[in-house]
């Protein structure tokens, strides 16, 4: 399923693209019902928030699961990247996010990038991050906030600067 030239064109001005309703809501239940045995996995892959131990984040599930398997190499997703990225594309992580409505830790604001890059050591930035919201997302249920444009400041290391500046 390719991307229009507008899409393209939001995509590489904004830094994101939303894409509604791109799954449907039979598809989403499929991988909303696999949460229960990803989530129940007693393995190191899994991170439980500090004090109340929920799921906070399940990592690598497209390796050991197969309906996220196929979800990771699905052309929906893949064709897409392969687009906006103009070559081809590999999952360099897979990660599971579970956030609590009123609850839970919170992710402090941050660029991915930056932490595969200092943690694993990759070179590039040139990277696609895909998102499906499995539940719908507003004020109340732990949003995720992107700021537009913010893709041309380049790699922001947010520990090298004291907390006042980056809030700024």
């Amino acid at each position: 399923m390719p991307l229009s030239k507008e899409q393209v064109k939001i995509y590489e001005h904004e830094g994101f693209l939303l894409l509604s309703n791109y799954y449907t809501p039979a598809e989403i239940d499929v991988l909303k019902a696999e949460l229960l045995t990803v989530f129940a996995e007693d393995t190191p892959k899994r991170v439980l928030e500090k004090e109340r131990g929920m799921v906070r984040s399940v990592y690598g599930s497209h390796a050991t699961n197969a309906v996220f398997n196929k979800l990771a190499r699905h052309p929906r997703i893949v064709e897409p990247a392969r687009q906006l990225l103009g070559s081809e594309v590999y999952v360099y992580q897979f990660k599971i996010n579970a956030k609590s409505a009123f609850g839970g830790d919170v992710w402090e604001w941050h660029q991915d990038y930056i932490f595969w890059q200092k943690e694993d050591g990759l070179r590039s930035e040139r990277l696609a991050s895909v998102a499906i919201f499995l539940d719908d997302v507003n004020e109340f249920n732990g949003p995720m906030f992107l700021i537009p444009g913010s893709q041309a400041e380049g790699v922001i290391d947010r520990s090298a600067q004291p907390v006042n500046d980056v809030m700024q």
